[in-house]
């Protein structure tokens, strides 16, 4: 790979790049829990979760690989709450393939998001191995892990949110996580196998069996707002897993939803890609991009190129949803983890290939640009161009002139000051934000 970048090291491309950019802003609706640990306890005591657990007792508390506002208080009061029943909790991966499908990777993703032995003050136990559990009529096997098979209760913590790869009843959440991400690299890979369709109509049966055939007591489902904050936080016994209550949170979740409030764009730079920020590296409901068999893209936005620049730390070297750019900067090539992005992939199938692909890859951000708006059909001056962090932060943004009146006519917005565009002497951009 290093070859590929020495290659075109000095390759110019010669479009001319905006010398300034217009700030933006989204006011999302400020709607967040004030009280993260009164909200968990508040939410386990009245409907009751933690009732059938008793002293000595073990509960596996389950975590996923993507990223939630709060999650290591949301973990530790749900920690601090099952203490306070006698009993002994523990955590352990909840994450299917992810973390390249091996313990230390998984441990690697947990330890990004701050949990930890040290941190949460209980074991962390991980274990790839697997038990079968039910299979569907006509359908796949599924599993669970050794490493929450052997507790006697299991609890999972997770944010209900719209799927990036298909639409359903029930999508991302703590249904999706009691059968793909309970039942590891060869639960998820199983699952997959069988295409959308069957992902998607079995869904909601799969989870029920999962509930009938494990120790599964329920979960803290959480919502975001448009913030990256906590907006819901509720307690599901198992038996209602893919039923009303998730359902209605993950209407609310799509309502509170980011958006990009202008279309069409010739051109997204993203700042950074990672599975804390979706589990497709940037969200496919933002970019509109889906890159799944039988599934359109989005009519909202419409966008010619996207542009990555660079992975998350939280992410390890996961690059999925590298696939939906068309154009990405060296520093991502470099920090790519093979082993977990193509595990990853695998595991989901044709969806997970797709996403997986690469892109066009030049050394710096300056030539990201110039590669960009030379190959759209828009001469370079008249572009339409929208700079974000990630999918998930888009309160503020940065756009070329021309796009200014249209976003600020869009509701809940406005625009600020202008900023310069301008890159360090290796090409690396260092406004309207600093990369270095």
């Amino acid at each position: 790979m290093s070859e590929l970048l020495e290659s075109v090291e000095g390759l110019s491309f010669g479009a001319a790049l905006p010398d300034r950019l217009v700030t933006g802003y989204q006011n999302f609706p400020d709607n967040a829990v004030a009280d993260i640990p009164g909200a968990v306890r508040t939410a386990l005591e009245e409907t009751g979760l933690l009732d059938a657990v008793t002293p000595g007792q073990s509960v596996a508390i389950g975590c996923g690989s993507r990223g939630l506002a709060n999650l290591p208080v949301l973990t530790s009061t749900t920690i601090e709450c099952v203490r306070e029943r006698g009993a002994r909790p523990y955590l352990f991966p909840a994450m299917g393939s992810h973390g390249g499908g091996t313990v230390a990777g998984q441990l690697k993703v947990l330890a990004n998001f701050g949990l930890t032995e040290e941190s949460m003050g209980v074991p962390i136990r991980a274990d790839m191995a697997v038990r079968r559990t039910a299979r569907l009529p006509d359908g796949p096997q599924m599993y669970q892990g050794e490493d929450s098979a052997r507790a006697d209760h299991v609890l999972l913590i997770n944010r209900v949110k719209p799927h990036t790869s298909f639409r359903g009843p029930v999508e991302s959440g703590l249904s999706k996580m009691g059968v793909i991400g309970l039942g590891k690299l060869e639960g998820a890979r199983t699952y997959h196998a069988h295409g959308v369709e069957v992902f998607v109509s079995n869904l909601t049966e799969a989870a029920q069996l999962q509930v009938r055939h494990t120790n599964l007591l329920g979960g803290v489902a959480v919502a975001e707002n448009g913030h990256e904050e906590t907006m819901v936080v509720e307690a599901l016994h198992a038996s209602e897993f893919a039923g009303p209550r998730e359902r209605a949170l993950l209407d609310l979740a799509r309502t509170h939803l980011p958006r990009i409030p202008v279309s069409p764009l010739d051109l997204l730079v993203v700042r950074r890609l990672g599975k804390n920020i979706s589990g497709t590296g940037m969200d496919t409901n933002v970019i509109g991009r889906f890159a799944v068999p039988d599934l359109p893209d989005a009519e909202w936005p419409r966008i010619t190129v996207v542009a990555v620049l660079s992975l998350t730390l939280e992410t390890a070297g996961n690059a999925n949803g590298l696939g939906l750019a068309n154009v990405a900067a060296g520093r991502v090539l470099r920090n790519i983890d093979w082993q977990a992005t193509y595990t990853n992939a695998f595991a989901a199938g044709v969806m997970g290939l797709r996403k997986a692909a690469m892109p066009a890859v030049v050394p710096c951000d300056r030539q990201v640009l110039e590669l960009s708006l030379n190959s759209i059909q828009t001469r370079p001056e008249q572009a339409r161009i929208l700079f974000i962090d990630d999918t998930l932060s888009l309160g503020r943004a940065w756009m070329s002139p021309n796009l200014a009146a249209e976003w600020a006519a869009a509701p809940h917005c406005r625009t600020g000051p202008e900023v310069g565009l301008a890159f360090d002497d290796s090409g690396l951009m260092t406004s309207p934000w600093n990369l270095a």
